[in-house]
């Protein structure tokens, strides 16, 4: 059994804070169809004349961006649907997205071929990981699927890079 008795402690915040505060959350959590949203959406792309995640946590009568991912896939998406067209190049989601997919991949055929070469060679289970970086580096790029590639190459500062690209 629970009793309750209101004003029983005094408040952290001021009541009249804490009801706007509930308002907004209320307004926030009010289930939306897909069109609602877009709705909104379009009309703070037509206020602002741009979009981005922080622009949408700003505004006080939409859901949360993390909402837009969730119901559309991406803010990309939902920019997308509302003919926003974000003005840099969104390239670089789509390739982080593929490196994020593939990094257990990549871990686990690194760790693999340290074993058989270390295997092979005793020498080379002395060798420095950074001389072994370049020797992999002088090697032909990786495969690691049917869609992409991965060659390390070196930059002015002697760092190890590796972008990824499409597989031809």
């Amino acid at each position: 059994m629970w009793i309750r008795k209101e004003g029983a402690f005094d408040g952290i915040v001021p009541v009249a804070t804490f009801m706007a505060a509930q308002e907004i959350l209320a307004e926030r959590s009010k289930k939306l169809t897909d069109a609602e949203l877009l709705d909104h959406l379009k009309a703070l792309y037509a206020e602002c004349g741009r979009l981005s995640g922080f622009i949408i946590d700003q505004a006080p009568a939409l859901p949360s961006a993390a909402t837009y991912i969730q119901r559309f896939g991406s803010l990309t998406r939902a920019y997308e649907l509302v003919g926003y067209h974000y003005p840099r190049s969104t390239e670089f989601l789509e390739i982080n997205r593929r490196l994020r997919q593939l990094h257990p991949e990549i871990v686990s055929r690194t760790e693999h071929t340290w074993i058989v070469l270390s295997a092979e060679s005793r020498v080379l289970s002395q060798v420095s990981p950074s001389r072994l970086r370049w020797t992999v580096a002088r090697r032909p790029p990786i495969t690691f699927d049917s869609s992409s590639v991965c060659a390390c190459s070196w930059s002015n500062s002697a760092s190890p890079m590796w972008p990824m690209s499409a597989a031809t």
